[in-house]
């Protein structure tokens, strides 16, 4: 699940964050990792300082709406810290 949206989201020319060899992350955006019951969880990262937090209300609604335009659930939730991601059910 995890794996088909971030291949949605990459198709749609969202950037992907990244992190270096030692584990550091050194691009701001979107990370996809498993969520609960089959769903995956998607949230916009960046390294310390970038602004992140700031551009992530609007960065993931972004991403909710490409994958809604593909038929997903998207549901924004706020996580530890008032951190939002979106939890993402496949279509039905």
């Amino acid at each position: 699940m995890p794996r088909a949206v971030a291949l949605a989201l990459e198709a749609a020319g969202l950037p992907p964050s990244a992190v270096d060899a030692e584990g550091r992350r050194v691009r701001t955006g979107y990370r996809v990792a498993d969520g609960p019951e089959g769903r995956a969880q998607v949230s916009w990262v960046g390294p310390p300082g970038s602004g992140a937090a700031g551009e992530e209300r609007e960065r993931l609604a972004e991403c909710a709406a490409v994958l809604e335009r593909l038929g997903w659930v998207c549901l924004l939730y706020r996580g530890p810290r008032s951190r939002r991601f979106v939890e993402v059910e496949a279509p039905c």
